[in-house]
């Protein structure tokens, strides 16, 4: 995520919806009820895993390795995240799979290939950064998993990862980690997205149906991956509000100068988890954590403004046809009336974000 990332050609709608085309597909797979069997042909062939590549213009290989480009308090906040499972051989995927619930295999998994060749997998809501433990990786992105013949398969698999940028060059040492777990596989990345930065006015946009185009000056794109190149100070574009100011190496409880007693028993785990995330750096807590306190009307005051922050750098997501967070937008929008009568910026901020996801016209930050 990066709230300065517009994409070339959306041709996105509300929540996710995207057009077809190779290089903008959505990540995202659809709703499923339960993990499938792959389909095969009458030749006993597998549609995608003996599929030719897509047609991508040929771009160079790009770098071996891919450096974190994305949002430094992503990567600040990595030490306290969950890393991922290292997964290196059939047997331990087999072991990391038999811990995952159904409902878990049904959905994309975070992915990251290091410069150890490792394939190392978080829940799908991860930070790219968190998952390689903020190293520089061969490749990252989304993978969907499922049953086949006794063992498993990748379904889907992209390289949409808004933190490292990979190239759709980067998918044979994807190839490499998946095959060191006796993984059936595409031949290709089944959704690639192509990165670059502008070279006028700094922007990372996701190249689309071969568009080299930047959507906001339309200045050219350069061909050649670029998108960890400095841009030229004077060029680079303002923010898109002015920082909210809220220092988030703090805690709720901090910031708000509030220590709660220790809740007495009977106690729900909810009530634990409240209590627990308060005292947690705001910068430490994940998307789910602050929909947890949010749903609870718990420190509305602060997480509000850095959930907004947080829901502008994943507007590039939702428009190059990855998901957005919409979950979050929803918690935030729920605040109650007296809430947004006190804060009316903070309202009027989230009705443009909104709008955004649906694909109205947006507004002037106020």
């Amino acid at each position: 995520m990066d709230g300065a990332r517009r994409e070339t050609d959306t041709g996105a709608g509300p929540h996710g919806d995207a057009a077809s085309g190779p290089h903008g597909d959505a990540v995202r797979p659809g709703p499923r009820d339960a993990v499938r069997p792959g389909p095969r042909d009458d030749a006993g062939r597998h549609p995608l895993r003996d599929a030719g590549p897509p047609p991508l213009r040929d771009t160079g290989p790009g770098p071996l390795l891919y450096p974190y480009i994305g949002p430094p308090e992503l990567a600040a906040a990595a030490p306290d995240a969950p890393g991922g499972v290292p997964v290196a051989t059939r047997e331990e995927f087999a072991r990391w799979a038999a811990e995952q619930t159904a409902a878990d295999l049904a959905q994309p998994f975070t992915y990251t290939v290091g410069a150890d060749g490792l394939l190392r997998l978080a829940p799908r809501r991860s930070e790219h950064v968190a998952c390689a433990g903020r190293l520089p990786v061969h490749g990252a992105g989304e993978v969907l998993f499922r049953p086949d013949s006794g063992g498993w398969e990748v379904e889907e698999i992209s390289n949409f990862s808004t933190g490292y940028c990979p190239e759709p060059a980067s998918f044979p040492r994807v190839a490499a980690a998946l095959d060191a777990c006796a993984l059936a596989r595409p031949a290709h990345f089944t959704h690639a997205a192509v990165f670059r930065r502008c070279e006028e006015c700094g922007t990372t946009c996701v190249v689309k149906d071969d568009h080299y185009v930047c959507a906001v000056c339309d200045a050219d794109l350069p061909v050649r991956w670029n998108v960890d190149r400095a841009v030229r100070p004077e060029a680079a574009p303002p923010p898109p509000l002015p920082a909210h100011g809220i220092d988030t190496a703090r805690s709720l409880e901090e910031l708000e100068g509030d220590v709660w007693p220790a809740p007495g028993p009977p106690v729900t785990a909810l009530v634990e988890a409240v209590h627990a995330l308060r005292r947690r750096p705001v910068g430490a807590l994940g998307t789910w954590d602050m929909i947890r306190l949010l749903g609870q009307r718990v420190g509305a005051a602060v997480l509000v403004p850095v959930a907004l922050d947080l829901l502008r750098a994943s507007l590039p997501r939702q428009a190059a046809g990855g998901w957005f967070e919409d979950d979050l937008l929803a918690a935030v929008a729920a605040q109650p009336p007296e809430f947004w009568a006190e804060h009316p910026h903070w309202h009027a901020e989230t009705a443009r974000v909104a709008d955004a996801v649906a694909g109205r016209p947006v507004g002037p930050a106020g």
